[in-house]
Order: structure tokens, then C-alpha cells, then sequence
């Protein structure tokens, strides 16, 4: 109403009924199993997919994880979180401020610098494993489609439908067991509760 440029995104009838039931078919579970998690807890793996490609279909929970970055990330000299208007939002509709930018083909075709190049990676990095480490959330869907650049060095990164939280608990077993492996300390490794 009062004139700002959004953009709205606009659940595909159906989408939400479609993925559940593939994700209830035994042969895709049972094709995951045995080819990516044949050592490994494919039940809970399941369920952990499960939960984030069900929290696709959810806007309002896209809306929750997307608030939750941009209030972690406002203050960031170059990364661009779009505002959330929930008033114009609910489960099937997400309604956030409108970003216009290129996209990484494009910006690269610009021919930038390496110091905006250095300068657009260390943003990168600090959203995608910086929001894990320091903030305990991770965004799993990094790929370019899903972030523009914009004028004056800043990237606007905007989709949040694949998130995930992590407690305390285990974003420290996981800054330990990265320094254990970076250190090579394969005795401690072991011991590591995982």
C-alpha cells in the first residue's frame, strides 16, 4: 500500500501434497539408502530430509528462518537479507522486499577486481558457514540461483525455505571436531562423541 517494491512468492497448487507423498514412497527412501547411506542411520537421515523439504512448502516458516537471518545479518556491511512483511504473508504467499541485481554469471561477466572478487567471497563465507558457526543457523540450498549482487559491493541472498537450527550443543562438537581433523589430532578423533 504504500508503495515499496516487493516480491511475492506464491506456493504451485499441490506442490505440498506431490512431495509428501514421494517422500512416503519406499523405493525412493529405499534408493537413498542404498546409495548414499549405506553406513549410516538412513532412518534419521530420511526424516531429517523429510523435515526440511516439508519446511519448503511451508512459507511461513521460510518467513521465520528468513527474519531470524536478516536480524542476525542487518547490521553486515555487505550481505542484504530481504525484509519479511508478514502481514502480507502466510503459509502458501511470502511477501519480502524486492531485490534487483545480477546474477552470479552476470556479475562475473562485470569483470570484477580481485579486491570486490576477495571482498564478495568473504561475504559469501560469512553467510553460508559464518550463519552455522556464529549463529547457529545453516541455509542449505547455496547455490547461485539463490543470491544476486547488488550495487555498491552487496549481495542480497533469497531463498530461506531449506533452513536448519542448530543447538549449541552440537555446533561445538562440530568447531571441535573441524579443528581435530584440521589439526590432524587422530587420537582425539575417537574420542569425539558423534
Amino acid at each position: 500500500p504504500d508503495g515499496t517494491k516487493v516480491a511475492v512468492k506464491i506456493q504451485y497448487p499441490g506442490i505440498e501434497e506431490a512431495m509428501k507423498s514421494d517422500l512416503k514412497n519406499t523405493k525412493i527412501m529405499g534408493m537413498f539408502q542404498k546409495m548414499l547411506f549405506f553406513r549410516t542411520d538412513a532412518k534419521a537421515i530420511m526424516k531429517e530430509l523429510e523435515i526440511r523439504f516439508l519446511d519448503e512448502c511451508n512459507y511461513q516458516k521460510e518467513a521465520e528462518y528468513q527474519e531470524s537471518f536478516y536480524n542476525r545479518l542487518k547490521d553486515h556491511p555487505n550481505i542484504v537479507i530481504p525484509k519479511v512483511f508478514p502481514e502480507f504473508s502466510s503459509r502458501k504467499v511470502l511477501t519480502t522486499e524486492f531485490q534487483d541485481g545480477l546474477g552470479f554469471y552476470e556479475w562475473l561477466d562485470t569483470n570484477p577486481g580481485p579486491d570486490v572478487r576477495h571482498q564478495m567471497t568473504r561475504s559469501l563465507y560469512r553467510f553460508y558457514l559464518g550463519s552455522l558457526y556464529l549463529d547457529g543457523m545453516f541455509n542449505c540450498d547455496p547455490h547461485p540461483g539463490n543470491y544476486i549482487f547488488l550495487e555498491n559491493n552487496k549481495i542480497a541472498f533469497l531463498d530461506f525455505g531449506c533452513c536448519r537450527p542448530f543447538p549449541t550443543d552440537r555446533l561445538e562438537l562440530g568447531k571441535e571436531l573441524a579443528q581435530t581433523v584440521y589439526l590432524d589430532k587422530t587420537e582425539h578423533l575417537e574420542s569425539l562423541a558423534i
